[in-house]
């Protein structure tokens, strides 16, 4: 074969090339560009859970918790959320919450102390061109903590202090979803720095989802439900690497043509021309309030149930469930400005006691240290069910 001829067999081919690499790219591409959570000075993060819900429209309502211990001057942990316009996103407050405190002893021992201190504080994301970070730096918690102890105890060191606690970040971020070809993917990758002991995430999708490929790095999630996927493992084994989620799901089948008297019947300005002249004659109706405040009893109603549920599995030291207000996280803007508020703080509470336990903690005879908490939660819980009940009217 001609030297040419060669030639213009390997231009075709480059271009061939190229035009796949130009076709597919698009389709691969992701608004999520990466969550880093990073640990720093003596801060460990323990059971430390990514949960989200992904909605039809492509939204994503995403929650992080965990429970971490600190020993340092400057302990800090950053959690950072890259995505494509971080600006359109609705990302909450941080609640850090530190209850159990304690410090070193020279002979390598650790005193603790439960019950006698709380400290509730919160952290404004901030926003940058394409991330939002959250920055809970704790040194000022170092030296209330000190200033607690210093006072009794002789010969006491900043880096004597020890205190642990839970935190809890919620947002919603907006178009996480991509589609090619005739399914949708999500991918989500994740970089994990510093010290952290053990990491799960569940992802909960639309009911009507066909999950056709469910991996975390190279390994398959677990499919605890047909729309539900999960995976758990220990931090260490992520030192150097960033995993990513992907996941792939069949879109529904197009729904057959509406007919066109029916395309008719709802089209706006039918719709309009009908309204003025029923309007003229009978008045106006507000049937888009009768609609809403269906929707707000319904959604008012099973956060109440679930609430309620809740409070019994506290009861019997069982995991509460917290699906209903998960999805429906976008339709409490239906409900009075001060139900919201107590109800996120009853989730807020009840996400940040899951699976809280420290291995160090040594309750006194005869008496669970867990106890005040337990009060407490279910304190939050009635303050939001009442406020839900008021709301319906009951």
């Amino acid at each position: 074969m001609s030297t040419p001829r060669k030639m213009k067999i390997l231009h075709v081919q480059f271009l061939i090339m190229i035009l796949f690499a130009s076709s597919i790219a698009p389709a691969l591409s992701s608004t999520i560009e990466g969550l880093a959570i990073n640990t720093y000075d003596g801060l460990v993060l323990n059971s430390l859970s990514i949960n989200a819900v992904v909605e039809s429209t492509g939204n994503m309502t995403l929650a992080m918790s965990s429970q971490f211990e600190a020993r340092g001057t400057q302990p800090i942990v950053d959690v950072s959320l890259t995505t494509a316009m971080p600006a359109s996103n609705q990302l909450e407050n941080a609640t850090v919450l530190i209850d159990l405190i304690g410090y070193y002893v020279p002979s390598g021992g650790k005193n603790i102390e439960w019950g006698t201190y709380f400290n509730r504080f919160y952290v404004v994301p901030t926003v940058y061109s394409n991330e939002a970070r959250y920055r809970i730096d704790l040194g000022e918690e170092v030296d209330r903590v000190f200033n607690h102890f210093s006072s009794t105890v002789g010969n006491l060191t900043r880096e004597d202090v020890w205190f642990a606690g839970r935190f809890f970040i919620e947002g919603q971020i907006n178009n996480s979803t991509n589609k090619v070809s005739d399914k949708n993917y999500l991918r989500f990758p994740f970089t994990f720095g510093g010290n952290i002991t053990a990491i799960n995430v569940d992802v909960t999708f639309p009911e009507e989802t066909d999950l056709t490929t469910t991996k975390l790095g190279d390994a398959d999630m677990l499919k605890i439900l047909p729309n539900r996927v999960q995976a758990s493992f220990s931090g260490i084994s992520l030192q150097g690497t960033s995993p990513e989620l992907y996941v792939e799901w069949k879109l529904p089948s197009s729904p057959p043509e509406t007919p066109f008297w029916t395309r008719v019947a709802y089209d706006p300005i039918f719709l309009m021309i009908v309204s003025l002249i029923v309007g003229s004659i009978i008045g106006r109706y507000p049937w888009f309030w009768i609609d809403e405040k269906r929707e707000k009893r319904r959604i008012a109603g099973k956060l109440i149930k679930e609430l309620e549920e809740g409070k019994e599995s506290l009861k019997n030291y069982k995991p509460m469930s917290t699906v209903v207000y998960d999805s429906s996280f976008s339709k409490l803007l239906l409900l009075d400005d001060k139900t919201v508020k107590l109800v996120k703080r009853a989730y807020v509470d009840i996400k940040a006691q899951e699976g809280t336990s420290y291995s160090s903690l040594t309750p006194r005879p005869g008496e669970s240290p867990f106890e005040h908490q337990r009060g407490e939660l279910t304190r939050s819980i009635n303050k939001a069910i009442n406020a839900l009940k008021k709301g319906l009217g009951r």
